[in-house]
């Protein structure tokens, strides 16, 4: 990842940013206002993520996002539409957002509340799969204590590998899910310690 390359999380805080000081629209990418010029008029959420990471909120990529624009697209529709590995493109997820955005009765407050949710949503999980990799229960046995101690490195290794992905393409998501995989292809097979004894 570039210095200059956004995470999803920076670009959703950056989005609800934009929609904060510009303003928001329904029903459109833009509200044209004659003292002011496209890119400074309030938009809708769908340009609200192409400025956010630097697209032309009038270009194709706009519309089809791609890298971590699309990182940051899956993110909040997880948050608004909840499970989304049904949506076939990331056009069409970045539709259904638009849909949901421009429901009559929606508020900025609540477009702007989505997309700080999702953020926090997206470094918990990280966080929690990174804590969950690496907390290991003690061994109940010294003879447990290599295992367990090869299982750390392992998924320390794994968690290093993640983070170091992350870097590269910005999604912390995707990271989240590397790292829960690795977990489940690397459990606890040791006897565990835990208070009052051996379990």
């Amino acid at each position: 990842m570039s210095d200059t390359q956004l995470t999803a999380p920076q670009i959703l805080t950056k989005a609800a940013d934009i929609l904060t000081v510009q303003g928001w629209t329904q029903n459109g990418d833009y509200d044209h206002r004659p003292d002011r010029t496209s890119e400074r008029c309030p938009v809708d959420l769908a340009a609200a993520l192409a400025l956010a990471v630097g697209v032309d909120m009038h270009s194709y990529a706009a519309h089809v996002p791609m890298g971590v624009h699309a990182a940051a697209v899956r993110t909040l529709g997880r948050t608004v539409l909840g499970d989304v590995l049904g949506s076939p493109t990331i056009g069409r997820l970045l539709d259904e957002l638009t849909d949901w955005q421009d429901e009559p009765g929606r508020t900025v407050e609540e477009v702007v509340g989505k997309l700080r949710a999702a953020t926090d949503d997206e470094v918990r999980a990280l966080l929690e799969a990174i804590h969950d990799a690496i907390d290991l229960p003690g061994a109940a046995t010294s003879e447990g204590v290599p295992t367990r101690d090869r299982l750390l490195d392992a998924r320390a290794d794994a968690v290093a590998a993640a983070l170091e992905a992350l870097r590269e393409h910005g999604d912390m998501g995707a990271s989240a899910a590397h790292i829960r995989k690795k977990i489940a292809a690397r459990p606890v097979t040791y006897r565990v310690y835990e208070d009052g004894g051996a379990v």
